[in-house]
């Protein structure tokens, strides 16, 4: 009987040694597991820290730890709803823990649920312990809902300014035209005189800008923007040179990948020169921008544009134009970015024998852009053209006229105020002429101040 009993306390010790040995090794298995999955978490592969952390949540569901990297797995793999009850079973056990609860209204935002995730923001908010990170953060977030929730916008800004320009006419840097050839009369001059003064002067400018939008889904958009522009100078002999210009330009908006966004637009302005109405223009003006990645953004647009010239000793002039042009933004960090741009131009009359109006004309530009600290930017420019005319030969009638501009410039912002921005530019430009009597060259000024809106 002894020999029994002996046997079966024998048994008994080897099974719970071996429960515990089983349940040891799958503690060991689990911490390992878990280790992992942070290990491929901090390594940002989402995905494998997601299969992981589901699996030891199978076992362990009301762990806080395993629940919140789970939340943050699911969110980064797009799993909304499985990161929204992830991060409900933490707050079961922590309710007041706001940075889970920022983290849930993230995941509730893009699941576009707007008014939970509005809800969870604003009870963060209400913290005035919050860090300053974290609330910018929850300011982010509410005002990408409130974009959201509202279907109109309107913004803009009004700029006033002061602008000089030293060769208001782009008058030629050469005082007598040789060997001038007058295509109406047919005969040559010798030694004509350049009567045209040297004239420079000072104006005073102001700007409108206003954009509206109305919304009509997350995918499409109705833009109308609107221009106001007036130039006057301050001295009445160059009142001849004023000029005043509305546009207005309405466009449908569609975003049809997360990274590329066409305006289908259609334009149309209004200039007066010198106190009369000058010029009425018609465009279509489609304008595609495409977001490659977080530093590079290309966009190009399509202008043909129908010109209406207004006096009637000018119709001659009426024509055609056309446009392409491409432009990369790249940014290289936060204090430096760099734009390029190329434009094709294209101009034909409509009727009659005016010269001087058809063209094709190429054009190059680059601008840096460069903070030197939260306020103050600066930002230096060049650009080159060529315009070459199809009917227009050069003063002394030897072959079609060919113009070369070149132009540099250098714009500094200061940003007195989230609203309130003061700028200035100067720039110097330079035309090259097979004809003499368009090479010129001249340099303006600008000083202004800008209130955005």
């Amino acid at each position: 009987m002894l020999k029994k009993y002996l046997f079966s306390f024998l048994i008994l010790i080897s099974f719970v040694h071996s429960a515990n040995t089983v349940e040891y090794n799958q503690s060991q298995t689990f911490v390992q597991n878990y280790k992992n999955a942070l290990n491929f978490f901090k390594e940002k592969d989402y995905n494998k820290a997601y299969i992981l952390l589901n699996q030891l949540f199978q076992i362990k569901n009301n762990d806080i730890n395993i629940n919140f990297y789970l939340g943050r797995s699911a969110y980064e793999t797009t799993r909304y709803d499985e990161s929204i009850r992830a991060y409900e079973r933490f707050l079961f056990e922590q309710p007041d823990n706001n940075p889970v609860k920022l983290e849930m209204a993230k995941a509730f935002f893009m699941n576009k649920t707007y008014k939970e995730s509005k809800k969870l923001l604003t009870e963060v908010k209400k913290d005035t312990q919050i860090p300053e990170t974290i609330l910018l953060t929850v300011n982010y977030y509410l005002k990408l809902i409130e974009e959201k929730e509202n279907k109109h916008f309107v913004n803009g800004a009004f700029i006033i300014g002061l602008n000089y320009d030293s060769n208001i006419n782009s008058r030629s840097k050469y005082d007598t035209y040789n060997d001038v050839y007058v295509s109406s009369f047919n005969v040559y001059l010798n030694g004509l005189e350049n009567t045209v003064e040297n004239e420079k002067a000072w104006y005073n400018q102001e700007i409108a800008l206003i954009n509206y939008q109305y919304k009509i889904d997350d995918k499409k958009k109705i833009k109308q923007n609107f221009l106001l522009f007036n130039k006057d100078s301050f001295n009445s002999l160059y009142n001849k040179t004023d000029v005043s210009l509305i546009s207005y330009m309405p466009a449908l908006n569609i975003q049809h990948t997360q990274n590329l966004s066409v305006d289908y637009a259609l334009y149309t302005d209004l200039l007066w020169y010198g106190g009369k109405k000058t010029l009425k223009t018609i465009a279509l003006y489609p304008q595609l921008s495409y977001k490659y990645d977080s530093q590079n953004k290309i966009s190009a647009s399509v202008k043909v544009q129908n010109k209406f010239f207004q006096q009637e000793e000018n119709k001659e002039q009426d024509s055609i134009y056309s446009e392409v042009s491409t432009t990369h933004n790249h940014i290289f960090n936060k204090q430096f970015s760099l734009r390029s741009n190329l434009t094709v131009m294209k101009e034909k009359k409509k009727k009659g024998d005016k010269l001087g109006v058809d063209y094709i004309g190429k054009k190059a530009s680059l601008s840096l852009n460069y903070r030197y600290n939260p306020t103050l930017i600066f930002s230096p420019n060049i650009s080159y053209s060529i315009s070459e005319y199809d009917d227009l030969k050069n003063h002394n009638n030897t072959e079609l006229q060919k113009n070369k501009l070149l132009k540099v410039a250098l714009s500094s912002s200061f940003i007195y105020s989230p609203k309130v921005i003061l700028q200035g530019n100067i720039d110097y430009s330079k035309q090259n002429s097979n004809d003499i009597t368009r090479e010129y060259d001249k340099h303006t000024f600008t000083l202004s101040i800008i209130r955005t809106f």
